[in-house]
């Protein structure tokens, strides 16, 4: 996964996705196009902004703005707002939009010294925020027109939250604002309240970031159609009791919500969650929703963390997740409560519980739920009491060292021999593993998120043939 720093860079993944497969254009043509960017280049402007800048200044390196929302007033698509070093603690919003080859890019240096205090709202379409530190303060996404903005490599602390995708409008599915969002790479830290991150609208995508220290607040709270949360890492996020305040923490939450937004076909998947004690998910909806349900968690990596989901919705599924010495007493429970949707159509496939102490539970008033091929182990390596399990799982008897390469050094692939190769069903919804390694290059899938790979001396390239010596 590569995140580009400048906005050349970007528009270069543009370039290069328009220009794929088109060698056989005239030659002229190619010309044409080539000169047509390069005038494009010409016409984009670098703007420069800096705590000791004033505004009557015309915005050049040498003459720099004082603030962002000038800056904001005078940029077209194209353009770049570059922050010098400092803080800048004026709220600040868009004005216009850029375009899909021509973003409007705002940045700080690489080492996001270039620090924001107050709210920052992008109300447009094809902007770039990256390397800026957003401290006790938050961006926010909103509007009709907030859709296809990437937010790269930032850093947020101390805020109450990080990055808001709000809802804009009367349709609660998000399809018409806060949608194709891309939220990569940033770094969020030492939060003063829940919900990191907060998503609405629809097919946005949460990848690549870093959620560590969050003093027992909610990573991320859900909601929209189609959101994709692909490769994020969670480490030492404490529960609510830990960091001494009454709230529950969880990774994910959601619920119905007053304005009675969906929460739909979100997946969550090849994420890594480590020395974590809150809770990894609590989603829930009001009885007889119809607006939150199918949920997909998958190819994920649990490592001495709480396993606990509690899911009071339909049609949510855990395939192909490796959870290792999850040393609480709960896991994946599919419940039924007063007032909420009750937790049916659940899955539990594919999955390892190496040493674990709470695994999955069905509650009696869920129904059509269905649990099989997964492995589990007690603390001990034992075999373990199971609510109800298919005749095709594989229930302790083998220790960790067994199972994986190297568990003490976090080495979580399958070693040879292990208990897990070839012992899953194949799963339609699973066509890669946490490594995007194809589960279809074998007919029977492998237990877990990592499936077996094999071993790299019998990986090397075959001998090179027909070849011939010729002296100089």
């Amino acid at each position: 996964m590569k995140t580009m720093n400048t906005s050349k860079g970007i528009q270069s993944i543009h370039m290069e996705s328009s220009w794929r497969g088109r060698g056989a254009r005239r030659l002229g043509g190619a010309i044409f196009a080539l000169l047509a960017l390069a005038c494009g280049d010409l016409w984009a402007e670098n703007y420069y902004i800096a705590p000791a800048g004033s505004d009557a200044n015309p915005g050049s390196q040498v003459q720099p703005w004082l603030t962002l929302d000038y800056g904001l007033t005078r940029v077209k698509a194209g353009d770049t707002i570059n922050l010098e070093a400092g803080t800048y603690a004026q709220q600040a919003s868009s004005r216009s939009s850029g375009s899909a080859s021509s973003p409007i890019v705002i940045r700080g240096g690489r080492d996001t010294n270039a620090i924001i205090t107050a709210k920052l709202t992008i109300a447009h379409s094809n902007y770039v925020v990256q390397n800026l530190h957003f401290r006790g303060t938050y961006l926010c996404v909103s509007g009709l027109n907030a859709n296809n903005n990437t937010i790269a490599s930032n850093l947020f602390t101390q805020g109450s939250q990080g990055v808001y995708l709000q809802r804009a409008d009367s349709d609660l599915t998000g399809v018409n604002s806060v949608s194709f969002n891309t939220i990569i790479s940033n770094t969020f830290s030492n939060m003063v309240s829940d919900g990191a991150v907060v998503t609405m609208g629809r097919s946005n995508l949460v990848a690549g970031n870093l959620f560590a220290h969050l003093n027992g607040w909610d990573a991320i709270r859900v909601w929209g159609v189609g959101t994709v949360i692909r490769g994020n890492q969670f480490v030492h996020n404490i529960s609510g009791t830990e960091a001494g305040h009454g709230n529950h923490a969880d990774i994910l939450q959601t619920f119905s919500s007053s304005t009675g937004v969906w929460a739909k076909n979100i997946v969550f998947e090849n994420n890594l969650i480590q020395d974590c004690t809150c809770t990894l998910a609590m989603i829930q909806a009001n009885a007889g929703s119809l607006t939150h349900d199918n949920w997909v968690f998958r190819n994920n990596v649990l490592w001495n963390s709480r396993a606990q989901a509690d899911i009071l919705m339909p049609g949510v599924q855990f395939y192909n997740n490796t959870i290792y010495r999850n040393a609480f007493g709960n896991g994946f429970r599919f419940g039924s409560e007063a007032g909420s949707t009750i937790a049916h159509n659940g899955r539990v496939m594919n999955n390892l519980f190496v040493q674990c102490l709470g695994f999955y539970s069905f509650h009696t008033a869920a129904t059509n739920c269905l649990s099989d091929y997964n492995f589990f182990s007690s603390p001990t390596d034992g075999a373990v009491a199971l609510v109800s399990e298919g005749a095709h799982s594989i229930n302790g008897g083998h220790s960790a060292e067994e199972v994986f390469v190297s568990p003490g050094s976090a080495e979580f692939g399958l070693k040879t021999g292990s208990p897990a190769v070839d012992s899953g069903v194949v799963l339609p919804e699973v066509r890669t593993d946490f490594l995007l390694l194809d589960r279809g290059s074998k007919a029977k899938y492998d237990i877990g998120a990592l499936m077996y790979r094999v071993a790299a001396a019998a990986l090397a390239p075959n001998a090179p043939t027909g070849l011939r010596v010729v002296n100089p």
